[in-house]
């Protein structure tokens, strides 16, 4: 199931994202869909995340609280109960 979601961007963006398609379409010899254009895009940038963080100019290190937040924001409970002892095991083999 795909989910729509609208992004709103400047005049300017929309026409760099319509020749991007229209230079892969060329190029692949296939019709590249906006969709699959930008999620190749966004693959791309979370490949290489450091160069897109440095080119947007705004890393900066996360305060522990926020570090914090993120980090169980993004935590799933799978209903399983591990020990330490059995993280270790998985993780470093000990």
């Amino acid at each position: 199931m795909v989910a729509s979601e609208s992004v709103k961007v400047r005049r300017d963006v929309k026409r760099m994202i319509d020749i991007l398609q229209a230079e892969a379409t060329l190029a692949t010899g296939c019709k590249v869909s906006q969709e699959a254009l930008l999620a190749e895009v966004v693959r791309i940038a979370v490949e290489r995340k450091e160069e897109l963080f440095r080119r947007l100019g705004r890393v900066r290190r996360l305060k522990d609280e926020e570090a914090d937040e993120v980090l169980e924001a993004i935590s799933a409970d799978w209903g399983v109960e591990t020990s330490e002892g059995e993280i270790d095991r998985v993780l470093y083999g000990a």
